[in-house]
């Protein structure tokens, strides 16, 4: 009897212990678990140059439509020494999500019949005439995310300059006639996004 007296209080403690753990798992507390996925949106980089999206095609000179403006001895819509015009770059960037910067290059090509073709100017969104030396060299801007419009509009003015100092003389302007090949601009617009 004394063992068993000795086991009573030791079983005493194993049946609380086990009690105790009965009534926890019956009164338990609600759980539940879950998962998924965060899923976040992606900035739009979308620009359009002359409503030609470059990132589908980055070749823009189809959409390039240089204007020749109109005199009495020059037929319409050619270049002839001393004749003047511009063309317009349309830069939509109403699909755009970030702030960004751009550089513009014109300058006259290597395979343009026409050495003599000069960048004398250009405008932004029909302002003032800003004066070039013959190219537009790193023209560069920077679009924040909140400015509007969300387009802007470049007007490259261009010339045929012949004077006593240009490279072609009444010889090399003849030559170029006659070979029916075209005056050439080279035209790069770059875009880059503004980092944090």
């Amino acid at each position: 009897m004394k063992k068993f007296k000795r086991i009573k209080p030791f079983l005493a403690v194993i049946s609380l212990f086990l009690l105790i753990n009965l009534f926890q798992e019956t009164y338990a507390k609600y759980t539940t678990g879950a998962s998924g996925h965060a899923r976040l949106g992606i900035a739009r980089w979308l620009i359009k140059i002359n409503n030609q999206d470059i990132i589908e095609s980055n070749y823009i000179t189809n959409v390039i439509n240089p204007t020749i403006i109109t005199s009495p001895h020059v037929k319409d819509n050619v270049l002839a020494p001393r004749s003047t015009g511009y063309f317009d770059l349309v830069i939509d960037y109403n699909d755009v999500d970030v702030s960004f910067d751009y550089i513009v290059n014109v300058d006259v090509s290597n395979q343009s019949s026409v050495s003599d073709l000069k960048v004398t100017g250009y405008s932004e969104d029909g302002g003032s005439v800003i004066s070039t030396p013959g190219t537009i060299s790193n023209l560069t801007e920077t679009v924040l995310l909140g400015d509007t419009p969300r387009t802007k509009t470049l007007r490259v003015y261009l010339m045929w300059e012949d004077s006593e100092t240009e490279h072609m003389n009444n010889e090399a302007d003849t030559n170029a006639a006659l070979s029916q090949e075209p005056a050439i601009l080279n035209v790069t617009l770059r875009f880059t996004q503004k980092t944090i």
